[in-house]
C-alpha cells in the first residue's frame, strides 16, 4: 500500500504524486473516478476503459478510415498489376 500526502491548491486542484501515478498506470489525459465511502474517506481509481474507447481518436488528423483503405487497395492492385494478376 502507498500513502503520500497531496495538498489542495488554492483553485482546489491536486497533484497526484508520481509514485501513485505509477503504480495505478495514470498517465496524462487518463480519467479517474473519486468516491467517499460511509468514513468519508477518499478512494481515487483509474477509469477502465474498453477497446472502443482505448481507439477513439486514433485517426484525429490522419486521412479517414475509408481514404486509408481506398489508399491500401490501390497499392494491392497496383502490385497485382505489375505481376501480370488481374
Amino acid at each position: 500500500m502507498t500513502i503520500e500526502r497531496i495538498k489542495v491548491n488554492e483553485n482546489y486542484q491536486l497533484t497526484i504524486p508520481e509514485e501513485i501515478r505509477k503504480e495505478i498506470l495514470i498517465e496524462a489525459g487518463d480519467e479517474i473516478e473519486m468516491v467517499v465511502n460511509e468514513k468519508k474517506e477518499v478512494i481515487i481509481c483509474k477509469v477502465k476503459k474498453g477497446p472502443v474507447e482505448d481507439s477513439f481518436g486514433i485517426w484525429l488528423g490522419e486521412k479517414s478510415g475509408i481514404d486509408y483503405v481506398n489508399e491500401i487497395r490501390d497499392d494491392a492492385e497496383q502490385r497485382l498489376k505489375e505481376r501480370g494478376i488481374e
